[in-house]
């Protein structure tokens, strides 16, 4: 005998539709009547109806208001009933977002499986519901045994790529002739849990949330887990807020080297007016990241926007996910008052210690703002009674300074012009124009904002970004017109040298150095470091090669004096 099932059936009214909740035990289906939604999700008078009534019911294409609810896979075998029953449940929660005018879609406790609802025009993804403007779905809640579960479902082998919970994307669909916004939608206290549907191919798709283009949306008190692709994936939203919500083991079916596959991943770049609000959430044991932002002008030319009016997370948590926060070829992101916390369990969706960093932004990233950012590093060369350990640290969560790898900050390590320039300008905000494309040849027009004159510097290096910033800026020159030496070492005068430059080339009457020229080209540059704090003695030596400790310890010192 199959374990009781619910099902939940949902009326049609006026302002809202409520639903009503049906029991399956042995061969009869029991309903309860007289739900009050607004009130009480959990009544308990029931009649019966025979199954074989039922089964009539749910392929009766003109009965439209009843969702079926139970744990269909607890016994792990999925009958035919069971399978009409989830087509069923995503044929009325369609016509339910079809037919709703403004009202709100609302569904109390309990399990409700779905099956595929609709395919891309392009054939790249498969979906259960595809929303409407102005829709409110609603679920009881979160917790596991009192909240909304939503369970996409497929037979073990008949999806290509993935399914999306929900869809939208009327844009690819069209070719790009359709610039259609899914505009006042809300998404509000109910699960999705993807752990019954497994694409063949991972191609990124497979998400809880797939939607391109929309406007003021908004989703309160989200779970999404065990989902193919990407648990909260919007792209190009206009003044869109999450809040409270949390993504959990997302990117099952990808690797470390997949696109997507993160906890809320928003793509940007289509409209300036772009914007993100996301508070208060987590992002807990993903593929690749809990927090990512990302330039779709990566993967089309259609995405050519180079500013937005914000991308903002506040208080939120990220662990257990490669990076927990950062983005490739974002820009206009401020992290503000988060947590990365060490990954020490296999029970999140991903391995014991995987992450490899708390914060990553490629190189392309433009107009990066991380502040009151908490972190639980632990690199095994910084000692915790070394000056520098704080500062380290300090660099570390504002994104300005990596380690060499995961455990090793790389103390003692000499640093190239490279990464003094590329330091110096992490820490400056990433300023600079965006670059739409991923793969754009040296003569691409659009290339043209990395154009640098020196030979040994490619367009495709990870530094071009910061040495064409540090030259235009008049912060760094090249060792002749033609080369910059990227690999070559600099020293503390360099390094000082540059902060001075970067802070507007102040004069100080002082000489603090008596030993060294007044004819150095460093001597206003050291000495304005020592009169505020960055250079903390006499015993200076300038043509000593700067070590990523002390490249970073002058970063934080000219910090200081700004602050």
């Amino acid at each position: 005998m199959k374990e009781k099932q619910n099902i939940a059936v949902v009326i049609g009214s006026i302002l809202v539709f409520t639903l009503v909740v049906i029991s399956f035990l042995g061969d009869k289906f029991i309903f309860s009547n007289n739900f009050d939604i607004e009130n009480d999700y959990n009544r308990t008078s029931v009649y019966n109806v025979e199954k074989s009534d039922f089964d009539n019911n749910i392929n009766d294409k003109e009965n439209d208001t009843y969702l079926i609810e139970g744990d269909f896979l607890a016994d792990n075998v999925v009958t035919k009933e069971e399978k009409n029953a989830m087509k069923h449940n995503t044929r009325v929660l369609q016509y339910l977002v079809d037919t709703a005018n403004g009202n709100d879609i609302k569904i109390p406790k309990g399990i409700y499986y779905f099956s595929k609802g609709g395919t891309s025009s392009r054939g790249t993804e498969d979906y259960v519901i595809k929303p409407k403007n102005g829709i409110t779905i609603t679920g009881a809640g979160t917790d596991d045994d009192n909240g909304t579960i939503l369970k996409p479902y497929a037979v073990p082998g008949t999806i290509k790529y993935g399914l999306d919970m929900f869809y939208w994307n009327e844009f690819s669909d069209s070719g790009g002739s359709d610039v259609n916004y899914l505009e006042n939608v809300s998404f509000n206290n109910f699960i999705i849990d993807g752990e019954s549907v497994k694409g063949n191919i991972y191609n990124s798709s497979g998400k809880g949330f797939m939607i391109n283009l929309c406007r003021n949306c908004y989703w309160d008190n989200i779970i999404v887990k065990n989902t193919d692709g990407t648990g909260f994936g919007m792209d190009n939203v206009i003044n869109g807020k999450i809040t409270n919500s949390t993504a959990i083991n997302c990117g099952k079916n990808a690797n470390i080297f997949s696109e997507g596959a993160s906890g809320f991943g928003i793509g940007t770049g289509f409209s300036d007016d772009e914007s993100m609000y996301i508070e208060n959430c987590k992002s807990i044991g993903n593929t690749k990241f809990g927090f990512f932002f990302e330039h779709q002008g990566r993967f089309s030319k259609d995405y050519t926007s180079s500013k937005s009016n914000g991308f903002k997370v506040v208080n939120s948590i990220a662990s257990g996910n490669l990076y927990n926060f950062g983005g490739l070829r974002a820009n206009d992101v401020l992290y503000n008052n988060c947590s990365a916390y060490n990954d020490d369990t296999d029970n999140d969706g991903t391995p014991k210690n995987y992450t490899k960093l708390d914060i990553y932004f490629d190189d392309q990233s433009r107009r990066i703002e991380i502040n009151n950012f908490n972190s639980e590093y632990n690199f095994n060369d910084v000692k915790q009674n070394t000056y520098y350990n704080s500062v380290i640290k300090w660099g570390y969560d504002h994104g300005i300074i990596y380690g060499i790898d995961k455990s090793q900050f790389g103390i003692g390590q000499f640093v190239t012009r490279a990464e003094a320039i590329t330091f110096l300008w992490r820490y400056a905000g990433r300023p600079g124009d965006v670059l739409s494309g991923n793969l754009l040849s040296s003569n691409d027009p659009r290339n043209s904002n990395l154009k640098i004159k020196f030979k040994d510097v490619s367009n495709s290096s990870w530094y071009v970004s910061a040495v064409k910033w540090g030259v235009d800026s008049n912060i760094i020159n090249g060792v002749s017109d033609e080369l910059f030496e990227p690999n070559s070492n600099v020293t503390n005068a360099q390094f000082i040298t540059m902060l001075w430059r970067y802070a507007g080339e102040p004069v100080v009457n002082t000489n603090a150095f008596p030993g060294i020229s007044s004819q150095a080209y460093y001597f206003n540059a050291i000495n304005w470091a020592y009169s505020k704090g960055i250079i903390s003695n006499k015993l200076f030596y300038p043509n000593r090669d700067c070590t990523r400790e002390m490249v970073t310890v002058y970063i934080y010192r000219y910090n200081l004096t700004i602050s």
